[in-house]
């Protein structure tokens, strides 16, 4: 379950705050009358988006699992000297099989071999670090 999530949710929640009904003045006046929606961007339509984002390209993720497959074929067939554990090809010497040739392929069209789950934490890390550094003890910083 990822953890990035409440976090950066939470992160949100803080920097609106959500928690300070009672202030009604300037930007809070504002935030008081549009919490709601604020409230239904943070906890529904924040995932959504990142959701349709991360689902958007298939031919990635159809890659990441193809990409394992051929690393355990690899470890089965070639030994299990042959990939470090970053999937790397250790040695030169199985360069010209057509296993490690797809393998090579494949690799770079998966790009940074990252699944679904990872890249999303990736994603909630990053946003929770760009709002965290704006954001101190209540007020926003240059």
């Amino acid at each position: 379950m990822s953890t990035s999530l409440p976090k950066l949710q939470k992160l949100l929640q803080k920097l609106f705050r959500a928690d300070a009904a009672d202030l009604n003045f300037g930007i809070y006046r504002i935030i008081n009358f549009r919490r709601d929606r604020l409230q239904i961007f943070i906890d529904d339509e924040l995932p959504k988006r990142v959701n349709e984002v991360l689902d958007a390209n298939p031919e990635r993720e159809s890659a990441y699992q193809e990409l394992g497959n051929l690393a355990n074929q690899i470890r089965n067939d070639l030994g299990e000297g042959v990939l470090d554990a970053d999937g790397n090809l250790i040695s030169d010497h199985y360069d010209n099989t057509p296993l490690v040739k797809k393998y090579r392929d494949v690799k770079v069209q998966a790009g940074t071999a990252r699944g679904r789950e990872e890249r999303q934490e990736a994603v909630y890390n990053h946003l929770y670090t760009f709002f965290s550094r704006y954001y101190d003890n209540g007020d926003f910083i240059p």
